[in-house]
């Protein structure tokens, strides 16, 4: 069955409600803070800074907003400074960025080099791809382009998971994050080529909606990220894991939209 391709953390499901509840709010001069930091996650209606005095803010940010530069296109480990103010909710307080302005960029990603090849992963409701990139070894997520022709290039049959294509990709800059588009796709070898991803043991010390946290037989600790295409053992799973599990994963490092790297587990399985 198709899926979406798109993960489903916790942070995300937030953003959009302090979308609702705070974009718009005015605020007076002595209502505004001003905080810097680096940005540890983006999307396309806020982002998350990790603030140098250690704390883990949440924003929202709207069109509203002042952006220094005016096409500020923020990305994974940016610095950046913010103000702000907050919103009293029920369950706390909402931070609503009035200003965003760049300190420093921490890579320049630039546009991902065009044209790329990889390996198909992944297919999801007729106009995403999760393709398996040759030259980064990351998962990228690509969109259709409307003005995409989708078969004919192929004989006008669809590609299949397995096939390796070349994507001519287009970007489209958000102020915390890229979408990217595929133009035009071309077969470069026919599948069905070997899938595989890398392999994980430890045990479960944190356990969340969107992400659990694993302490490896090699002793380090590592957070991986779970959503529609994360598998398990048996579906009460999904519901059931918990802290002190131990359990065997299958994972692929997905290149978000912030240019961070997420590595999403596809399959999870209770041992021992």
């Amino acid at each position: 069955m198709k899926r979406s391709l798109q993960l489903a953390p916790w942070c995300y499901i937030l953003l959009c409600l302090v979308f609702v509840l705070g974009c718009g709010h005015s605020f007076s001069k002595d209502e505004l803070k001003t905080v810097e930091g680096t940005m540890i996650e983006g999307g396309a209606m806020g982002f998350r800074l990790r603030a140098d005095d250690g704390r883990l803010l949440l924003f929202a940010a709207n069109r509203s907003a002042e952006y220094r530069p005016r096409n500020l296109c923020a990305l994974h480990g940016d610095r950046l400074a913010v103000t702000y103010g907050m919103v009293p909710t029920s369950d706390g307080v909402k931070f609503i960025a009035t200003e965003v302005r760049l300190l420093k960029h921490s890579k320049d990603w630039g546009n991902l080099k065009s044209p790329v090849t990889g390996i198909i992963m992944e297919k999801g409701f007729g106009t995403r791809l999760r393709v398996r990139l040759d030259d980064l070894r990351l998962d990228l997520v690509v969109r259709r382009s409307p003005t995409a022709t989708r078969y004919a290039e192929n004989g006008g049959k669809p590609y299949a998971v397995g096939d390796r294509v070349r994507l001519f990709l287009k970007e489209e800059p958000f102020h915390f994050m890229r979408k990217t588009f595929y133009t035009k796709i071309q077969m470069v070898e026919k599948g069905p080529l070997p899938l595989t991803n890398s392999h994980e043991t430890g045990t479960v010390s944190e356990v969340s909606a969107g992400s659990f946290v694993l302490a490896l037989d090699d002793g380090t600790i590592r957070r991986f990220y779970r959503g529609t295409v994360t598998r398990y053992f048996n579906e009460r799973y999904q519901r059931a894991m918990a802290k002190g599990d131990k359990v065997r994963i299958q994972y692929f490092n997905l290149l978000m939209g912030d240019r961070s790297v997420h590595p999403v587990a596809s399959f999870i399985e209770k041992i021992g």
